[in-house]
């Protein structure tokens, strides 16, 4: 018996057929899991070592542009930074 056959024969059971497989692929599908965005490490650290410069010309130029560009991502829940006068490693 083809397919053909049988859905002339028995159209009650390919419409049964059909639910059961519209029914199971809408439950796989809202089981997925999936994400847009990679994981990222919790923490990123970010040093610069810029001789000659004063703290609050890191912060202006550097700290505060960083600052701006990483805050403006998804999922961030603080952004800190500091400047510093003189080598610190």
């Amino acid at each position: 018996m083809t397919i053909t056959e049988l859905s002339i024969k028995r159209p009650t059971l390919v419409v049964v057929v059909f639910t059961v497989l519209a029914v199971l692929g809408g439950f796989s599908y809202y089981q997925l899991n999936y994400e847009l965005l990679q994981k990222c490490p919790s923490r990123s650290n970010h040093h610069d070592h810029l001789s000659g410069r004063l703290p609050y010309e890191v912060e202006n130029n550097v700290s505060k542009v960083i600052e701006d560009a990483v805050s403006g991502i998804d999922k961030i829940d603080n952004v800190r930074s500091s400047s510093f006068e003189g080598c610190l490693w």
